[in-house]
C-alpha cells in the first residue's frame, strides 16, 4: 500500500470517529426523565397524583392538567417540570387541599398554578416558577427561600388588550419569605388597526398575606397601553388606550432588606385625523389616562420594618392627536390630552409601626392632584 493509500484509510478513520463522538453527544444532548417514585404521569392527562410522590432529577414534559391530591405530598427535588401549551391557560398544576407540595432546586415552567386553601407550599434551594400571569397561592401555608416567581401575562393580539397578571401568596400560617424574588408584570396591548381606539394594557395586581419578608424584592408591572390608529380619508384618528393600572397589597408584620417596586402604564396618545382631499379634515383622537399605581401595607399587630424601599409610578396621560389637513374645507380638531395616574403608598397598622431607613417615593406623571405617602399607626 502506497502513502497515498495510508493517507485515505487515516482521513476515513478521523470521519468515522468523528461522527461517533457527534452522535454521542447528540444522544447525551437529550434530557434523561426524572427517577419518579409513586404516581406516575399517564399517557394522557389528567395526571391525579393519589400516592406520596418524589420526582428527582432530569426533565419531564407534559401537556395535561396536575392534580395533587387531597393528603399528599409530592417532592421535586433538581428536576426541571414543564407544562407544555398551546396557548395560555390551557393547563394548570393544582395544589388541592390538605396536599404538601416541596420543591428543592427545581425549575417549574407551568401555565396556570392554584394552591388550594388547606394546602401547603414549600418552594426553596435555588428554584424557579414560571407562569403565564395567573398564580394563586391561597393556601394554608406558603413558606419560599432562595426562589424567583416569574409571572407573565400574554400580550394582546392585534387590537386586542394586554391580560392581567395576577399573583396571590396568601398563607394563613407559618409563612415567611427569605432571598425571593418576584416579578409580576402583565401583558403589552396588540397594535392598533387604522382608524380604531388603543387597546389597554393588562392590570398587575398582587396580594399577599406572608407574615415575614427578609431579603425580597417585589416588582409589579402593567402592561403597555397602545396608540389610536391613524384616522382613514377624512375620519378622525383614534383615541389612546387607558394605561393599565399596577397595584400591590401587603399584610404583613416584618420587612428587612425589602424592594418594592410597582408601576402603570402610560396612556397611549391619540392619532391624528386623516387629510382630505374634498372635504373636512378628521379630528385627532384623544389621549387615554395613565395607569394608576397603589402600594398597600397593613398589619394587624405590629409593624417592624428595616432597610425598605417603596417606589410607586404611575402612567403619564397620552398626547392627543393633530387634527386632518383638509384641501377644500375645514381643518380638524385636535384631540385632548389625557391626565396622569395617581401615585399612592398607604402604610398602616392596628398596633405600632417600627421604622429604620424607610426609603419610599410616589411618583406622578402629569396630574393635577399631588401623590400621596400615608403611613398612620393605631390612633
Amino acid at each position: 500500500m502506497g502513502k497515498k493509500g495510508l493517507q485515505v484509510i487515516l482521513l476515513a478513520l478521523a470521519c468515522l470517529l468523528l461522527l461517533v463522538v457527534v452522535t454521542s453527544m447528540a444522544m447525551g444532548a437529550e434530557a434523561a426523565a426524572p427517577e419518579i417514585t409513586g404516581s406516575q404521569p399517564p399517557f394522557l392527562g389528567p395526571w391525579y397524583i393519589d400516592e406520596d410522590t418524589v420526582m428527582e432529577g432530569g426533565e419531564l414534559n407534559l401537556s395535561m392538567n396536575v392534580h395533587v391530591m387531597r393528603g399528599i405530598r409530592l417532592l421535586m427535588v433538581n428536576t426541571t417540570f414543564t407544562v407544555v401549551h398551546d396557548f395560555p391557560h390551557q393547563w394548570g398544576f393544582y395544589a388541592e387541599d390538605g396536599s404538601t407540595l416541596f420543591v428543592i432546586n427545581s425549575s417549574l415552567n407551568l401555565d396556570t398554578f392554584s394552591g388550594e386553601s388547606q394546602a401547603s407550599l414549600n418552594f426553596e434551594g435555588g428554584s424557579s416558577v414560571r407562569t403565564t400571569g395567573r398564580f394563586y397561592g391561597s393556601c394554608n401555608s406558603f413558606f419560599a427561600e432562595d426562589t424567583t416567581f416569574i409571572n407573565l401575562a400574554p400580550n394582546g393580539g392585534p387590537d386586542e388588550a394586554g391580560e392581567d397578571a395576577i399573583f396571590i401568596a396568601d398563607g394563613k400560617v407559618n409563612s415567611e419569605f427569605i432571598r425571593v424574588n418576584i416579578k409580576n408584570q402583565a401583558g403589552k396591548a396588540g397594535d392598533t388597526s387604522p382608524g380604531l381606539d388603543g387597546a389597554k394594557g393588562g392590570m398587575a395586581r398582587f396580594i399577599s398575606n406572608v407574615s415575614a419578608w427578609t431579603d425580597c424584592t417585589i416588582e409589579c408591572i402593567a402592561g403597555v397601553s397602545r396608540g389610536g390608529g391613524l384616522g382613514l380619508t377624512g375620519s378622525s384618528g383614534g383615541d389612546g388606550g387607558v394605561g393599565g393600572d399596577a397595584e400591590m397589597r401587603i399584610r404583613a408584620s416584618f420587612f428587612q432588606n425589602v424592594v418594592i417596586y410597582t408601576k402603570a402604564s402610560d396612556g397611549g396618545s391619540g392619532a391624528r385625523g386623516a387629510r382630505n382631499p374634498s372635504g373636512n379634515g378628521g379630528s385627532g383622537g384623544n389621549g387615554g389616562d395613565g395607569g394608576n399605581a397603589y402600594v398597600k401595607l397593613d398589619s394587624t399587630n405590629i409593624l417592624e420594618m428595616y432597610y425598605v424601599t417603596i417606589t410607586t409610578i404611575s402612567g403619564h396621560g397620552g398626547s392627543g392627536g393633530n387634527g386632518g389637513e383638509a384641501i377644500d374645507g375645514d381643518g380638524g380638531t385636535a384631540g385632548d390630552g389625557a391626565d396622569g395616574g395617581y401615585s399612592n403608598i398607604d402604610i398602616t397598622c392596628t398596633d405600632d409601626i417600627i421604622m429604620e431607613d424607610l426609603q419610599i417615593d410616589a411618583i406622578q406623571q402629569r396630574r393635577t392632584t399631588p401623590a400621596e405617602c400615608q403611613i398612620a399607626d393605631a390612633q
